[in-house]
């Protein structure tokens, strides 16, 4: 890793390189909103080491995502050291919330995946921050009310199959969605590995009745099961959970405009109250990304599923130049977590 900084940052005046990072210790958070990581990374070097200022940039010359622009500096003359609290680029996504149009209920948005985060960047953040041009591949749908853009990438992309890619360029950090990198046939990581993890089985509802608008026999209806080898249905005859097997659960969704939109809500509600068959591995030291997907198992249990990085932490020290640093990936929780 090669930390370069930067003068404070002028939206009117062009980025001024000013050196190498060369002696720090660095702390690195980023993920995924729900997996609770800051998205943000805090650099401590000595008080002379460089003449770094508040909204400077710092950003890694070999183009990992690490680096964002300072926000804080706290200095300590006992121990004459400086410290840095940083925003990443992926942090910056978290700050920018997505309006409707004038005179719009909802901003809609229905295509390739880099073409919808365009949209939603909009020539914000000075022009600093930039979505790629070339497709992604990738289609998206949704619609959202003042929510932020990174919850929004983040709720999206997983069931796309993409992942967010971060780079910075020397002028602008680039956003892009790619697709993620499945290993789960390669690499399966369980008991054997001596990494934390924490199984859970145990029962949940498996049909839901979820009823839209409309009265009584008006009213829209959608009815959906979940099947032993966890598959969802609407068929009531294909092999669905009855007598002591059954836990149902009314979906009240009067709001809803269409069909459609109400099935899709009863779909993810019942994921969510369903059935619990859920891994979380910490600790885990791959090369892999944030939204990139292993193999798990957990053997007490019986449990095995893929699971989905959510949450990397890299932390360590810089020495003349030279990183000594660890890189820890953690998977996905379940969703009532």
């Amino acid at each position: 890793m090669d930390l370069i900084y930067t003068e404070p940052y002028d939206p009117i005046m062009s980025i001024k390189e000013l050196g190498y990072i060369r002696n720090c210790s660095i702390d690195v958070d980023l993920g995924t909103v729900a997996s609770g990581a800051d998205n943000e990374f805090e650099i401590k070097l000595g008080l002379y080491e460089n003449n770094i200022k508040k909204g400077a940039l710092i950003y890694d010359e070999s183009g990992s995502e690490i680096g964002g622009i300072v926000y804080g500096v706290k200095v300590d003359t006992s121990n004459q050291t400086l410290t840095l609290k940083c925003k990443t680029w992926r942090g910056m996504l978290k700050d920018h919330i997505v309006k409707p149009p004038k005179n719009e209920d909802y901003f809609v948005f229905d295509g390739d995946a880099n073409e919808v985060l365009e949209m939603m960047i909009n020539n914000s953040y000075d022009d600093f921050i930039k979505a790629a041009k070339s497709a992604s591949n990738i289609h998206i749908t949704g619609r959202i009310r003042y929510k932020d853009i990174l919850t929004t990438l983040d709720d999206v992309l997983s069931d796309a199959g993409g992942r967010i890619k971060i780079t910075f360029d020397g002028e602008r950090a680039i956003c892009e969605v790619v697709p993620a990198i499945d290993v789960s046939d390669k690499i399966c990581l369980d008991n054997d590995y001596g990494i934390p993890i924490n199984a859970e089985d145990s029962y949940g509802y498996n049909h839901i009745i979820a009823l839209g608008k409309g009265e009584l026999k008006e009213r829209q209806l959608c009815e959906l099961w979940v099947k032993e080898d966890g598959s969802i249905t609407d068929n009531a005859n294909d092999n669905i959970p009855c007598g002591l097997k059954l836990r149902t659960y009314i979906y009240d969704y009067s709001s809803v405009e269409s069909l459609e939109e109400l099935r899709k809500a009863a779909n993810k509600k019942l994921r969510e109250i369903g059935a619990i068959k859920n891994l979380e591995i910490s600790q885990i030291e791959l090369n892999l990304e944030i939204g990139d997907i292993v193999g798990a198992a957990e053997r007490v249990t019986g449990i095995n599923m893929k699971k989905q990085v959510t949450r990397k932490i890299i932390k360590g020290d810089i020495i003349n130049g030279v990183s000594f640093l660890t890189c820890l990936l953690y998977t996905s929780p379940s969703p009532r977590d």
